[in-house]
């Protein structure tokens, strides 16, 4: 990472004791868009990546970077973390959930199915197809 790269960056950054809150461009969702070119010529679009980089290290291929704050315009390297696909996923998931939408409580919340709602349509699926 070059000093100027580096510069560049903070630039869009306000920096506080808790949240890096980015002040560049975002994503509909709210992530932090930055471009630059990284060391092996690809580009980079995303800001937390290059943050989590440039104090953290490379990151692994194939792994997600969690925003361990929830805020997804958060740019603060102490708040990102390393993650499988399926950890992210699950982190994502609000854990106080206990219902599905149609008002089923969840059996396993782990597993983001809803089992009234599984039988019922296995259910009229099979009264469809004999009637």
């Amino acid at each position: 990472m070059t000093a100027d790269l580096l510069e560049r960056f903070i630039a869009n950054v306000t920096i506080t004791e808790g949240c890096w809150e980015w002040l560049g461009k975002r994503t509909p969702a709210g992530y932090a868009r930055f471009f630059y070119r990284r060391a092996d010529g690809g580009e980079e679009r995303f800001g937390y990546r290059f943050a989590y980089e440039a104090w953290n290290g490379p990151f692994i291929p194939r792994m997600h970077i969690d925003h361990l704050c929830r805020n997804h315009s958060c740019v603060n390297p102490d708040h990102l973390e390393q993650v499988t696909p399926r950890e992210n996923a699950l982190r994502a998931w609000p854990p106080t959930t206990t219902h599905c939408r149609r008002g089923h409580m969840y059996t396993d919340p782990q597993r983001k199915r809803c089992d009234t709602c599984m039988r019922m349509t296995v259910a009229e699926r099979s009264a469809w197809r004999t009637a």
